[in-house]
């Protein structure tokens, strides 16, 4: 038998929200909705234990968007992308 997981307690957040990582990654990449207070608080905690991770997620993303780019220069219409979360708006990627 499997235990539970263990709760993550962002400070009680008062909205009854639990942070989502598509919502903090969001956040993190600079968004500026979508997200809540305890996405927020909980960012805010990975950027002190790991200063270096947005300046990671934006090179993730950029890989993505570069991967899109040549799937689609060799023909390839459709795919399915798994798992993506919240779309960020991104002046350097309009086609998001």
């Amino acid at each position: 038998m499997n235990a539970p997981a263990p709760a993550i307690d962002v400070d009680s957040p008062a909205e009854g929200t639990a942070p989502s990582t598509a919502r903090i990654t969001h956040w993190l990449l600079g968004g500026e909705r979508h997200h809540q207070p305890a996405d927020r608080r909980l960012g805010i905690r990975v950027l002190n234990a790991a200063p270096w991770t947005a300046a990671a997620l934006e090179i993730n993303r950029h890989y993505a968007h570069q991967t899109v780019e040549m799937l689609r220069g060799c023909g390839i219409t459709q795919f399915v992308d798994l798992g993506s979360g919240l779309p960020t708006p991104n002046p350097r990627f309009p086609f998001v």
